[in-house]
């Protein structure tokens, strides 16, 4: 057995679990809720092979707290999860760093998401080792 079949359903599993607290911890510390904007939908390129391109859609989100305006990116892209550029949107941010912030929208696809890291970490974890 090689030695990435060792190491790979790990690497999955950390990440899903990671990810899990990393959410957690957003939730504790994003407490404010303030409205927001999508002004614009980021494009990224993104290119595996040679022939193979494809694009992901990001979008920024501005919003305004203790009088001071912010224009941050969403870090998600989800097919299943999409914004169009004026929609309002409620978001969570920390009060100590309102540049942090969560989207309750983007919450339930990132769970799903690690939540799969880690089932198919441990998966493969279980029938190949």
């Amino acid at each position: 057995m090689t030695i990435l079949m060792l190491i790979f359903p790990i690497i999955l599993f950390v990440v899903g679990v990671w990810g899990i607290i990393d959410i957690i911890i957003k939730k504790k510390r994003c407490t404010e809720y303030v409205d927001a904007v999508v002004v614009d939908i980021e494009k990224k390129r993104n290119t595996k092979r040679r022939r193979h391109i494809s694009y992901s859609y990001f979008p920024v989100f501005e919003y305004r707290f203790e009088g001071k305006d912010y224009m941050k990116r969403s870090s998600l892209y989800s097919p299943y999860l999409s914004f169009s550029i004026g929609e309002r949107v409620g978001l969570y941010i920390d009060p100590d760093k309102p540049e942090n912030f969560y989207c309750p929208q983007e919450t339930i696809h990132k769970v799903i998401i690690y939540l799969i890291c880690i089932a198919v970490g441990a998966l493969i974890k279980f029938l190949f080792c």
